[in-house]
């Protein structure tokens, strides 16, 4: 399956080259960037269930110059016109402000807590969800090829 975007940055190229493995079911995506980006998606039973969950990481030099925005954007956007997602859920530190500011972006809403042990220490987590309705899409187009090989491997209709 080959992505192709139009890019303002070409560093954002590198992003988008993950989403060719991100996609394997129940499997996150290894691939890790010089910059130290890392998007990914997971799910089990997408066919049935429609839903999964994206997860990013991005070093700290790199916040703030809207990256990890357009990186979730690009995740979400491609799962929901290509796969027909119907909910994709996420979550985040409450320490984390820079991945809740990035979440809250691109539309996804509070949808509880959980209360993990991070390195030893209590650590609270914001479940997130986002919905087709309330994804919010940037301005940049996407453009996919090859979606349908994906579409048959994850046992979905071909369009």
């Amino acid at each position: 399956m080959r992505v192709a975007r139009q890019l303002r940055t070409a560093s954002l190229a590198g992003q988008i080259r993950a989403l060719r493995c991100a996609f394997q079911p129940g499997v996150r995506c290894p691939t890790r960037w010089s910059t130290r980006r890392h998007p990914g998606f997971s799910t089990n039973d997408f066919a049935i269930t429609r839903t999964g969950e994206t997860g990013s990481w991005l070093a700290k030099r790199f916040h703030g110059q809207g990256i990890g925005t357009r990186m979730r954007r690009a995740m979400c956007a491609f799962v929901f016109d290509e796969l027909d997602a119907t909910e994709i859920t996420s979550g985040a530190f409450l320490d984390n402000q820079a991945s809740l500011a990035v979440s809250r972006k691109v539309g996804y809403r509070p949808n509880g807590t959980e209360h993990l042990v991070r390195r030893g220490d209590l650590a609270g987590l914001q479940r997130l969800v986002l919905t087709p309705g309330d994804f919010i899409r940037g301005d940049e187009m996407i453009t996919v090829t090859g979606a349908e090989s994906l579409r048959v491997f994850l046992g979905l209709t071909v369009r």
